[in-house]
């Protein structure tokens, strides 16, 4: 059984290779925490230490999130799964008319990738108003040809984007309001934007290079539900423990059959808001995230019901070494032989 002792040990390896400030990492059962550590510091050349406690970005892995809302929003009878584009109210053009909403939580829909600063930056002027903005994007990018192969795995924040605007254009709600009822099932703190306690690292020539959460570097209100939430090591060990109580036949915020419908591929390795793969011979639903100042990785083990997360607050070469540290995680909770 992977011990606490352990996972430190192993996290201060990790960062001390990657040159990230910190590292923090859990490992869950469904009702438990099995081991849990962070260590080194909030800021580089700060003295406060890195805790569990302490909210760090998720990136991408906020798109988990946000496939449980459209689930949320397809229990209740707003929209289905299989909703096509064409029947949302919005205009599309005629490559978009078989898409669905589940298709775009799946990455299938044929939208552009938008996970580059210099794609972004080609957007035409959007409005302030969240809401707003990503509803004018769902027309914009929806008026014109598929820039990709419907159907085709095409990784994209559009997508999330654009199924956010469907949803709240046919709901009338706000992914920002509906986002509490995610993060009342968390451990706090855990919210929209970049944490202010701990400050996110660009790693240049190996040296950290700390990046101001209230600094120039923001994300637009169109690409928030694909990736722009903060939450604790804590907090997301139990949003993987909420994953991991679904899988089981829980049912206290969705439906079992939803829960299982969100950790099932849709296409090749590709679930909602999910991929699903085998790691080490174990059937896992992953994900990662970074806006490129921080780094989360997060696994659950559909056979035994585990979770791992691991969170860095650099992004860079921090990467292929968390990797490593969830692949030793893995095989120190059930062996080589797996």
């Amino acid at each position: 059984m992977l011990e606490t002792d352990w996972l430190t040990d192993r996290l201060h390896d990790a960062m001390q290779a990657s040159g990230s400030p910190g590292m923090a990492a859990a490992v869950v059962g469904k009702d438990e925490t099995i081991a849990a550590s962070a260590v080194g510091v909030r800021r580089h050349r700060h003295p406060e230490p890195l805790q569990v406690t302490d909210p760090m970005h998720i990136g991408s892995c906020t798109k988990a999130m946000t496939a449980a809302l459209v689930g949320k929003a397809h229990e209740e009878g707003i929209v289905s799964w299989e909703t096509p584009l064409s029947a949302t109210g919005i205009e599309v053009h005629d490559d978009y008319d078989s898409v669905t909403i589940a298709d775009l939580c799946a990455h299938l829909g044929g939208l552009p990738a938008l996970d580059e600063d210099e794609d972004i930056d080609l957007l035409p002027a959007l409005p302030d108003d969240p809401r707003e903005q990503r509803l004018a994007l769902a027309r914009l990018l929806l008026s014109q040809p598929a820039p990709t192969e419907v159907g085709t795995f095409n990784y994209s924040n559009a997508g999330f984007g654009i199924v956010t605007a469907l949803v709240e254009h046919i709901a009338g709600w706000s992914w920002e309001q509906e986002m509490n009822e995610i993060f009342d099932l968390m451990p706090e703190p855990a919210g929209i934007g970049w944490p202010r306690t701990v400050w996110g690292h660009k790693l240049e020539e190996g040296d950290p290079v700390e990046v101001d959460p209230q600094g120039s570097y923001q994300l637009p209100p169109w690409i928030r539900p694909a990736g722009d939430v903060q939450a604790s090591t804590e907090a997301m060990g139990g949003w993987l423990q909420v994953n991991i109580r679904g899988l089981d036949g829980d049912s206290s915020f969705l439906a079992p059959d939803t829960w299982r419908m969100i950790h099932t591929p849709r296409g090749g390795p590709v679930a909602l808001g999910w991929g699903v793969q085998e790691l080490m011979g174990r059937r896992m639903s992953v994900h990662a995230g970074s806006a490129d100042t921080f780094m989360t990785l997060a696994v659950i083990d559909h056979g035994d019901g585990v979770g791992i997360v691991i969170n860095a607050n650099s992004f860079g070469t921090v990467e292929p070494i968390a990797i490593g540290l969830l692949k030793d995680a893995v095989e120190q909770l059930w062996g080589s032989s797996t």
